[in-house]
C-alpha cells in the first residue's frame, strides 16, 4: 500500500508530465524548412572560376552559367543588361526559370515576368496550379507598385470561400480538395520566398492570408509559421502583427512547443558579392605569378651584368698595370743608357 507521501509525488510527477510542452499533432501535413537562396561559398567560387576565362572564350554552358548566378547573387541590373545579349534563353531547370522571373519582378517588368511564368507552365504543366498562385502574386505587386492596392483587398478570394468550413478535417473530401489546396500554395510560396530577401507587402499579405486558413483547416502551429513570414515581410503592418500575437497566444494556451523559425526560414547575409573586386583579386594573383615567374630571370640578369662590369674593370686593371710597368721599364731603360 502507498503511502501518503508517494502517492502525492505521483501526482505532482502525473500533472507535471502532462503540462510539458508538446509538439502539435500534425499528420496531414506540416510547413518544412523554406529554401533560401543558394549556398553562398558555392555561388563566390562558381563566380570566380567563370571570371577566370575570358569572355570571348565562353560557351553558351558559360554564359549561362554566368547569367544565372548574376541573378542568383542579387545583381539584378548587371544581369538584365546581360540578359539583353542573349538571342534566346532556355533554362535548364525549373530553378533556372525561377531565376528569370525573380529577375523581371525585381526590374517592376511585370509584363516579361508574366510571360516567362507561361513559358513555364507549357514546359512543365504538372505546375500549373502552382503558378495560377504566383501568377496572383505578381499581380498584387503591380497593384502595390503602383499604388493600387490597400490591406483591405483580398489577394486569395479562394481561401475566403466558405465551402472550407464545411469539409471536415481527416475526411475523403478533406484530403482531396483541402489538402491539395495547402500543397499548392505552400509551394507557390517557396517559389517566390527563395530569392526575395527584402521586405515585400504582396508576399507579406499572402503569408498572412495563408496562415488564418491554416489555422482554421490545418494546425495553430502551422499558422504561427506563416505569420511568422509575413512579418518578416511587413514587419510594420499592425492587422498582420495582431493576428501573430492571437496564435502565439493560443500556442500558449494549448502548452505548445513553438517551431525554430531561424531553422524553417533562415535569413541570408546580403553584400558579399563584388564582381568588380573578384576580377581586382583575380588580377592581382595572376600579377603576383607572373612577377614570380620573372623573378628568377631577373636575378640571372642581374647576376650576369655584375659579372660583365667585373669582368670589364678586370681588364681595366690589367691595362693600366701594363702600362704603369712599361714606363717603368723605359725610365729604366733611358737611366742605363746615360
Amino acid at each position: 500500500m502507498l503511502c501518503g507521501s508517494t502517492v502525492a509525488a505521483n501526482a505532482i510527477w502525473s500533472q507535471d508530465n502532462f503540462n510539458l510542452p508538446h509538439n502539435e499533432h500534425r499528420p496531414y501535413y506540416q510547413l518544412n524548412e523554406y529554401p533560401r537562396g543558394y549556398d553562398k561559398d558555392s555561388m563566390q567560387l562558381a563566380l570566380e572560376q567563370i571570371l577566370k576565362k575570358p569572355a570571348v572564350a565562353w560557351s553558351k554552358t558559360d554564359s549561362l552559367d554566368y547569367l544565372f548566378t548574376l541573378i542568383a547573387v542579387s545583381d539584378y541590373d548587371k544581369a538584365h543588361e546581360f540578359f539583353k545579349k542573349f538571342k534566346k534563353v532556355n533554362p535548364r531547370n525549373l530553378d533556372e526559370f525561377h531565376l528569370i522571373q525573380f529577375m523581371f519582378s525585381y526590374k517592376r517588368m511585370f509584363a516579361k515576368a508574366f510571360l516567362w511564368l507561361e513559358r513555364e507552365r507549357k514546359e512543365y504543366p504538372e505546375t500549373e496550379q502552382i503558378i495560377d498562385f504566383r501568377w496572383r502574386l505578381h499581380e498584387v505587386e503591380d497593384l502595390v507598385v503602383r499604388g493600387l492596392w490597400t490591406d483591405d483587398s483580398v489577394l486569395y478570394p479562394v481561401l475566403k470561400d466558405s465551402k472550407w468550413t464545411a469539409i471536415k478535417k481527416g475526411s475523403e473530401s478533406y484530403t482531396v480538395q483541402t489538402i491539395p489546396l495547402i500543397q499548392n500554395l505552400d509551394q507557390a510560396l517557396r517559389d517566390e520566398t527563395k530569392f526575395e530577401f527584402n521586405s515585400n507587402r504582396a508576399l507579406a499579405m499572402a503569408f498572412f492570408e495563408f496562415g488564418i486558413f491554416l489555422e482554421k483547416n490545418l494546425s495553430t502551429t502551422d499558422a504561427f509559421i506563416a505569420l511568422s513570414i509575413a512579418k518578416y515581410y511587413d514587419r510594420f503592418n499592425s492587422k498582420i502583427t495582431e493576428k501573430y500575437r492571437l496564435v502565439r497566444s493560443s500556442m500558449n494556451k494549448k502548452n505548445l512547443i513553438f517551431p525554430s523559425m531561424r531553422e524553417l526560414f533562415p535569413k541570408q547575409n546580403k553584400g558579399i558579392f563584388n564582381i568588380e573586386n573578384i576580377k581586382k583579386r583575380q588580377q592581382a594573383a595572376q600579377d603576383s605569378i607572373v612577377q614570380i615567374e620573372q623573378k628568377p630571370m631577373r636575378l640571372d640578369l642581374e647576376k650576369e651584368q655584375k659579372s660583365q662590369y667585373l669582368s670589364g674593370k678586370m681588364a681595366s686593371l690589367i691595362i693600366l698595370i701594363g702600362l704603369v710597368l712599361m714606363l717603368v721599364l723605359v725610365a729604366i731603360f733611358v737611366k742605363i743608357k746615360k
